[in-house]
């Protein structure tokens, strides 16, 4: 599974879950623009869900899935419409 793949990716420690310093990492690897820490805490914040510091495989699989729904949701209604 994609998300699965994702995260391990992201969890370069093999801790079984994501700081925000690896999710920092990974966004400076992806774009050669310097992103603000801003984006980085927003992202996690919403990636932590219980707000633990920490984000888990099944927090990171339940984000990925709603927005997955979401983009569905979309596509739906501007086909529909």
């Amino acid at each position: 599974q994609m998300a699965s793949r994702l995260f391990s990716k992201l969890d370069t420690k093999q801790q079984g879950y994501i700081e925000k310093s690896d999710l920092s990492s990974a966004f400076s690897q992806i774009s050669s623009n310097a992103q603000s820490s801003t984006s980085v805490d927003d992202v996690f914040s919403a990636l932590d869900s219980n707000s633990d510091g920490k984000v888990t495989k099944d927090e990171f699989s339940s984000v990925l899935a709603q927005l997955q729904e979401q983009m569905d949701g979309q596509r739906m209604q501007k086909a529909g419409g």
